[in-house]
């Protein structure tokens, strides 16, 4: 694994866990922001508790976004 690092072939190692297991619901959206309000919104979305990811993508709907929080049911 340590070559396989160094060759940059893997980039990192790192848990997945099962977020319903742990009580968790999360959603991806994604949503097409013209690009002079990107700052703007990343910024917005930013600002809500439980974002885990925001992200620029090179396509129509160029902004994704992810969140989760402890589950209601």
């Amino acid at each position: 694994m340590r070559r396989l690092k160094a060759e940059g072939v893997i980039r990192r190692i790192g848990a997945v866990f099962d977020s319903r297991r742990l009580g968790y619901a999360s959603t991806l959206c994604a949503a097409r922001v013209p690009e002079e309000k990107i700052r703007a919104f990343v910024e917005i979305v930013n600002g809500y508790p439980g974002v885990t990811h925001n992200y620029r993508r090179g396509h129509e709907y160029n902004v994704r976004s992810a969140a989760g929080r402890a589950s209601r049911t």
